[in-house]
């Protein structure tokens, strides 16, 4: 059973009025409720099969499966590099308004 497609301006509609909003949970909340009378006799006729060992597995806190934890990432190599030593300027850097009222004196 599958959904139904949402219509392609749902997400650029803006806000949904309350009323709406409220009937899409009763929807969705349905759908659920569908969903868990339809696996409840297959539930069921499952847990008459089991050994009282299996029940009390099966009836115990639930537990959530983690994926393992990733292997750290190896630690990044620095490569010595040789640089180029940087120019050196002696010279005061002159600013563009500097240079423009250099070339002004000139004319």
């Amino acid at each position: 059973m599958g959904c139904r497609p949402l219509p392609a301006t749902a997400d650029r509609a803006g806000p949904r009025p309350v009323p709406d909003r409220i009937h899409n949970q009763i929807t969705m909340v349905s759908a659920t409720l569908d969903g868990l009378r339809l696996e409840y006799p297959a539930a069921k006729a499952f847990y008459a099969v089991l050994t009282p060992e299996q029940r009390a597995i099966l009836d115990g806190p639930m537990k959530m499966a983690m994926p393992p934890a990733a292997p750290p990432p190896p630690p990044c190599e620095r490569r010595e590099t040789a640089r180029a030593p940087r120019p050196r300027i002696d010279a005061p850097i002159k600013r563009d308004w500097e240079l423009t009222s250099a070339l002004r004196l000139q004319r």
